[in-house]
């Protein structure tokens, strides 16, 4: 990013040098103003990445320098579709920014020379260069050290479908190649997924029909009979992934036990939804039914009458 003593600047534009040409400067200086030393921010990164059940991921530093940071394809795209849905406002401000030119007038004190040019200041392009060359292109993150290759985290929209794609190691000769089969492979995979895939929304089939009845418990006999709720999961609990030929034949079963016995505690899975293509055993995604309140046991009385002590 080219920064330099006694410049000031914000959060955002540190995320934006990160973003836009990949400065390894402003992410060490991110870790440095927000938790004092890159130990410790290296710390909160791996945290919180556990946290989200990526557990082939570890970072070493906050620019990815280090050939030590580890992840996988999978852990990264689930990386970058759990950053999209919490910060989807990032795309614009971030990440689909063609150029920076830094250091601004607020930055530090730009001299002028005698034809009124500033000084020091340079424009770098965006790393991503798929951003000028793939159709819905708005992000995401480019990535290289020797050790690894040439590395990318992609994203686009077309006809109000997004994919993401992540390529890692990929093979180069020199520096140009690399940028080149990285730019190649990304629109051939972009491509391939816009004219085979859709997204089936799950939300518009997400009522629960079905009620369990909850034996021996402090509930009154006529709402002892419970809905569950879908579970929290992290990621893409919206949608599904198909194929364009599939999305017609996808069939939602639910797996719920007529009746289940007290104490339960809110959170616990009694039951699950499949999606299914039908006519095949293909699952194609799962998720957990949960009780919905803690449900404490019933009286003697209650659990004589559910049936307890026959």
């Amino acid at each position: 990013m080219g920064l330099g003593g006694n410049q000031i600047l914000s959060i955002e534009e540190l995320i934006r040098g990160m973003a836009v040409c990949s400065g390894n400067d402003a992410a060490l200086a991110a870790a440095l103003l927000t938790e004092g030393s890159l130990e410790k921010f290296t710390l909160k990164m791996n945290e919180a990445v556990k946290k989200i059940g990526l557990n082939s991921t570890y970072f070493e530093d906050s620019s990815g320098l280090s050939e030590k940071n580890q992840t996988t394809a999978k852990d990264f795209a689930l990386f970058s579709l759990h950053y999209l849905k919490k910060y989807p406002e990032n795309l614009k401000k971030f990440h689909s920014v063609n150029e920076i030119s830094y250091p601004q007038e607020h930055n530090i004190l730009i001299k002028k020379n005698s034809s009124g040019l500033k000084q020091f200041q340079i424009t770098k392009p965006a790393t991503n260069t798929l951003l000028k060359k793939l159709e819905g292109c708005d992000g995401l993150k480019t990535g290289f050290i020797y050790e690894s290759g040439f590395n990318i985290s992609l994203t686009a929209q077309k006809n109000g479908e997004r994919f993401i794609a992540v390529i890692l190691g990929s093979h180069w000769k020199n520096f140009a190649d690399g940028i080149f089969k990285r730019e190649q492979n990304s629109i051939k995979l972009m491509n391939f997924a816009f004219d085979n895939f859709t997204s089936f929304d799950v939300r518009e089939h997400s009522k629960i029909e079905k009620t369990v009845k909850v034996l021996g418990s402090n509930l009154s006999v006529k709402t002892s009979a419970i809905i569950p709720v879908p579970a929290n999961l992290d990621f893409s609990q919206d949608y599904i992934t198909v194929l364009k030929k599939d999305e017609r034949h996808i069939e939602r079963v639910i797996n719920l036990p007529a009746t289940i016995k007290a104490p339960l505690p809110a959170g616990r899975q009694i039951g699950s939804i499949e999606y299914r293509i039908k006519d095949s055993e293909l699952v194609l995604k799962t998720i957990p039914l949960i009780c919905p309140i803690d449900i404490k046991e019933g009286s003697a009385f209650r659990k004589f009458i559910d049936g307890f002590f026959r």
